[in-house]
């Protein structure tokens, strides 16, 4: 309920830039010189479809795929959530546009009224409360019908207009019985679907269980933006399905087609599942930028194999751990998809007590798998340096070295310690040390120790953020 309007199913009719011609490739040749002619592929068409399909299950889940160009939506529970049916209808322009598509968008009570409102209107969504869908509808050239007919429809309509029927109020004028007998049965059936008065049975779309889409390129393309450029429509259809599916996921694979059917596959690993299109651009952008491709690709593809459950993302109005969390996670799948999966890592903590050996190297997917954490700074510092740096001493002051970095000239403050390590004796690598916290002229926070051996000294060994 919206002011009054009842609006039940909304038709879009989406076009991929070309028009219908109602005449042979000939003679549209013989009429514009130079005209350029492209072989229809329905299975193209029907992918774009199910893509459009998919992101309109974002505003319901009653989506229909009516024809080869028209998506139905069933909008009646959707208008309060989503603030009214022009904000509905804004967003789909979006969407839509993003995919690459143009598109006409009707809505009426019911489907069979706002599938032939969208085969005239470019965008009619006449209000429901007065009867003005009615009046729009028994306005309606008799070419309206033709979208959803058979092949003997379209000759029952090319016989009324032939009798001086130019509208669908042409037709209500006509007796039932005679019509029927005269015309068929199905046209008199489908009136009454459009004026309500006769139930509709409609088969709603299910996503896939997997994704993949392609995209035959116009012409051979070895240059890195432009294939992202390219890539991002299927990343849009991408985001859609994940989202239909309330599904995320951590791989994607991209592939791209060359002569011959020669073919090159980019894996993207992400440190956790994500949907966004606009995140999964970035990564196939920093990916294809360093890619040396064999040979200009003539089409391109993306796959997704595995799908993922993620919750919402946080509505809150303060920043917290999740959000954190995430940006970090995103920062990562960046620095891996620049620098390298293995230049980049995460550290997992090891039943170990020697600092040195109290962490290892893992991969990010692996330390969300586990705990969904990454070791945090504590008591112990993040940054160890890869080999402790003797101390000097002096009337019993600790001292930086020159190359340390901080200030060596003042002496070092103990704040807390020690913190004895005894460990490592099963493997020769035992140690005996007590550590202290310690603070620098210049506010720096250090870990140093004193090894407990005859001849002692002190150590940096590391430094807090």
């Amino acid at each position: 309920m919206l002011e009054g309007v009842h609006v039940i199913d909304a038709c879009v009719r989406a076009r991929a830039g070309g028009v219908h011609i109602g005449m042979s490739a000939a003679a549209a040749t013989a009429l514009v010189p130079g005209l350029v002619v492209v072989r229809r592929r329905p299975d193209a068409e029907r992918q774009m479809l199910e893509a459009l399909a998919a992101c309109a299950s974002l505003h319901t889940p009653k989506v229909v795929l009516a024809s080869a160009c028209e998506v139905l939506l069933e909008l009646h529970g959707s208008l309060r959530l989503f603030g009214g049916l022009e904000r509905i209808v804004a967003r789909l322009r979006v969407m839509i546009g993003r995919l690459g598509l143009t598109a006409r968008m009707a809505s009426a009570p019911n489907a069979r009224a706002a599938r032939w409102l969208a085969a005239v209107h470019e965008d009619c969504h006449p209000d429901s409360a007065d009867g003005a869908w009615v009046r729009a509808l028994e306005r309606l050239p008799l070419h309206a019908l033709q979208v959803d007919d058979t092949l003997a429809g379209v000759k029952a309509i090319n016989a009324l207009e032939q009798v001086g029927a130019r509208t669908v109020a042409d037709l209500l004028g006509f007796p039932r019985a005679g019509f029927a007998r005269r015309f068929g049965a199905m046209l008199l059936l489908r009136l009454d679907e459009a004026r309500g008065r006769q139930a509709m049975a409609h088969r709603f779309y299910v996503p896939p269980e997997r994704f993949e889409s392609r995209l035959e390129l116009t012409h051979a393309v070895d240059d890195a933006a432009a294939l992202v450029f390219a890539f991002r429509r299927l990343l849009v259809q991408l985001e859609g399905f994940l989202q239909a599916r309330a599904s995320a996921t951590d791989r994607i694979v991209l592939e791209l087609l060359h002569d011959e059917g020669a073919l090159t596959a980019v894996a993207i690993e992400m440190a956790t599942a994500e949907r966004s299109a606009e995140h999964f651009a970035m990564l196939a952008r920093e990916h294809l930028e360093r890619l040396a491709l064999r040979a200009p690709a003539l089409e391109i593809r993306v796959r997704v194999d595995t799908l993922c459950r993620i919750p919402e993302p946080s509505q809150n109005l303060f920043p917290d751990a999740a959000g954190v969390a995430q940006d970090i996670d995103r920062l990562v799948d960046r620095l891996q998809a620049r620098l390298g999966t293995d230049a980049v890592h995460g550290l997992r903590l090891a039943d170990d007590h020697r600092p040195e050996h109290a962490s290892v190297h893992a991969p990010f997917k692996a330390l969300r798998a586990v705990d969904g954490t990454l070791v945090a700074a504590g008591r112990r510092p993040v940054w160890l340096l890869r080999a402790p740096r003797p101390l000097r001493e002096v009337a019993s002051r600790l001292y930086l070295d020159r190359q340390s970095g901080f200030d060596h000239q003042s002496p070092l403050s103990l704040l807390a310690g020690p913190e004895r390590i005894e460990s490592g004796w099963w493997d020769g690598g035992d140690v005996m040390r007590d550590y202290f916290l310690a603070r620098s002229a210049d506010q720096a926070l250090l870990w140093i120790y004193r090894s407990r051996s005859i001849d002692a000294h002190w150590f940096l060994h590391g430094v807090f953020a």
